[in-house]
């Protein structure tokens, strides 16, 4: 991937560099304005977080030293923003839906609002000092023309009235609870790393192409602020912030509106371009003839009007696009799919990181995302433990640890359960499944294939041990109702739709072989040579194997305790008097016996929880250092 790395003028990496003493939570750091507050505290060494669910963009603004910062966290989840809050002294809330032409679902739209009165709630649980809340101008709908932040809203869509919302609540909590929250009323913000499709980045495209730009109507009007100009204020307002600020809202806009007409004749005069051409289709229901804030709360409360014109602001854009064509690109921003890897963990100290590594590497040639969850089931060897280096360090690692020995089945199960990607993958953690297939997999369901399994064709374990192998999946075929994939163990690919329904399947015995089989998805075998194990030696043995076979048996639908019974009384009934009948009996007994114990286990099994000791991710091991651990 190509990599991106943004410069900042000194006086802003100065400003960020004074706040050093902060613990700042930054939410929508995917997007346009949370990404560059999180590039921009990051290079400046500022203890930060960053927050994103990653579903509607993908990180691709983001520097690499802001990575570091950055967690997965859904915010529909109510409380998966709870860990994030430790620590932190200030909360700037970037994440937004509805902002595009593209964003239009209603449900979506007003998710905003819950998730903003959430994060409020947990913030001032937390004693944050200073929470920011970025607004838009939309909230004064068609009364836009010097708009004054304490006039009367009058929306004109489904976000207008979103963000009218959210305002709300902002002054709720800080006029009425005195809780330090504050509305910055974004008008049009632009700059470096702005979503293709916006209007500044296809103008910038069309620049450095030399190829026409079209625009919807010469009268549209927008009032431009800058990037730069919007950290600026970001930064100060951290800082800043007074009781008398509660509640209240703020525009961050120039003053003045630019229309589509005066941008024509600014690239004509200041970029000798003049390949624009109308087409009124491409205008949206929103855009209004007069687009202007008033400056003079925001002025008078921080001294902060913007600097850069509209001409330099546009210059440094277009250069920062000659160096980084590639952003330009719409594909750039489509958040990656991603695959969730489930290892089980048993006696695999040494074996799971090479796993790792092995799975890095195959990734690195494919556009995905993945994370690996592994699963210590009471693992002697202290794997936990050490897995927990990895897991700190690396984002991917999702590490959990049982309270007793489940075995693999509970294992894989629980991993369905925190596994968040749009497949998964279950895999043995003893490099006996090779994670080169991987790719194979990924080719079968990305042609519809819901499940793509491993079928093993040969094993280096030995020929009497592969026999038994063969035979055990062959005498569960025989006594199932379904049909059981033949030599296919547990390695192989899940559709998210598949996994969504078998965590919810109400079989009382879930056996993930079993569950996977029953409601017959669409099912491709690749085959493979199943190697040795690369380290240690194998829990298996014949009493196991035994057992997983009966236990297998009574998890499909099936009548082998029908048929003991069926077999044993008909024996009594044509062999009384014979030399066996005491055997027979005996026959008679085991078959009622069978058949007792299979209605008993099937009607009245569950399946114990999937307790943990502890659930390890990154999201909530990160913490920020000691107030003598800040440089200052």
């Amino acid at each position: 991937m190509t990599k991106v790395e943004f410069s900042y003028p000194p006086h802003l990496i100065q400003k960020a560099q004074t706040l050093r003493h902060h613990r700042i939570l930054v939410t929508g750091a995917h997007g346009f304005i949370g990404s560059h507050l999180l590039n921009l505290l990051s290079l400046a060494e500022v203890p930060c977080r960053g927050l994103s669910s990653g579903k509607n963009t993908s990180n691709v603004r983001l520097t690499e030293k802001a990575k570091e910062h950055l967690v997965l966290c859904d915010l529909d989840l109510h409380d998966s923003a709870r860990p994030h809050f430790e620590g932190v002294t200030s909360v700037i809330h970037t994440a937004t839906f509805g902002a595009y032409s593209w964003q239009n679902k209603s449900d979506e739209i007003f998710k905003q609002v819950t998730h903003l009165e959430n994060l409020l709630s947990l913030a001032k649980d937390s004693q944050v000092q200073c929470f920011i809340h970025l607004g838009s101008s939309s909230e004064y709908g068609s009364h836009c023309d010097q708009a004054q932040e304490d006039q009367q809203p009058q929306c004109n869509s489904l976000y207008s009235l979103a963000k009218t919302q959210c305002h709300g609540l902002i002054s709720y909590y800080g006029k009425q609870l005195k809780f330090p929250a504050v509305t910055l009323r974004l008008f049009s913000i632009y700059g470096p790393g702005e979503h293709p499709q916006r209007l500044i980045p296809q103008l910038c495209q069309s620049l450095i192409q030399g190829t026409p730009l079209k625009l919807s109507d010469p009268d549209t009007a927008r009032d431009f602020v800058h990037i730069y100009d919007l950290l600026e204020i970001i930064l100060h307002s951290l800082s800043s912030l007074k009781p008398l600020d509660y509640g209240e809202a703020y525009n961050i806009c120039s003053g003045s509106q630019t229309t589509l007409g005066d941008l024509e004749k600014l690239l004509k005069e200041e970029f000798q371009f003049s390949q624009v051409q109308w087409e009124t289709s491409l205008g949206k229901v929103w855009d209004l003839k007069r687009w202007s804030g008033s400056t003079k709360k925001t002025f008078q409360r921080f001294s902060w009007k913007p600097q850069l014109t509209l001409t330099e602001g546009l210059r440094l854009t277009v250069n920062f696009y000659k160096d980084n064509f590639h952003l330009l690109e719409p594909k750039r921003f489509l958040p990656k799919k991603k695959i969730s890897i489930i290892a089980p963990c048993y006696m695999d100290r040494q074996s799971i990181p090479v796993l790792f590594e092995r799975l890095r590497q195959v990734f690195l040639h494919l556009d995905y995302d993945f994370e690996f969850i592994v699963i210590d089931d009471l693992s002697p060897d202290g794997a936990y433990d050490a897995f927990k280096e990895y897991a700190l360090k690396d984002p991917r690692w999702v590490l959990a640890k049982h309270t007793r020995n489940f075995g693999s089945q509970a294992i894989f199960l629980h991993g369905l359960e925190l596994a968040t990607g749009d497949a998964v993958i279950l895999m043995d953690g003893d490099l006996q499944d090779p994670p080169e297939m991987i790719p194979e997999f990924i080719k079968h369901w990305e042609q519809g294939s819901q499940l793509c399994l491993g079928q093993r064709v040969s094993r280096e374990e030995g020929l009497l041990f592969s026999l038994k192998c063969k035979m055990f999946y062959r005498l569960w075929n025989l006594f199932s109702r379904i049909e059981i994939p033949l030599d296919c163990g547990d390695f192989g690919l899940v559709s998210k739709e598949a996994v969504s329904q078998i965590i919810h399947h109400r079989a009382r015995v879930k056996i993930w072989r079993s569950l996977r089989a029953y409601p017959s998805y669409k099912t491709v075998l690749v085959p493979y040579q199943r190697p040795c194990r690369a380290f240690g030696h194998s829990t298996n043995s014949n009493r196991k194997l035994l057992l997983w076979f009966i236990k297998f048996i009574f998890s499909t639908p099936n009548y082998i305790a029908i048929t003991y019974a069926a077999f044993g009384l008909l024996g009594l009934v044509f062999s009384e008097g014979s030399l066996y009948f005491f055997a027979l009996w005996g026959i008679v007994g085991l078959g009622l016996l069978v058949a007792l114990l299979n209605l008993i286990y099937i009607s009245y099994f569950n399946y114990p929880p999937f307790t943990t000791e502890e659930l390890i991710k990154k999201q909530l091991l990160i913490r920020f250092p000691r107030e003598d651990d800040v440089r200052h």
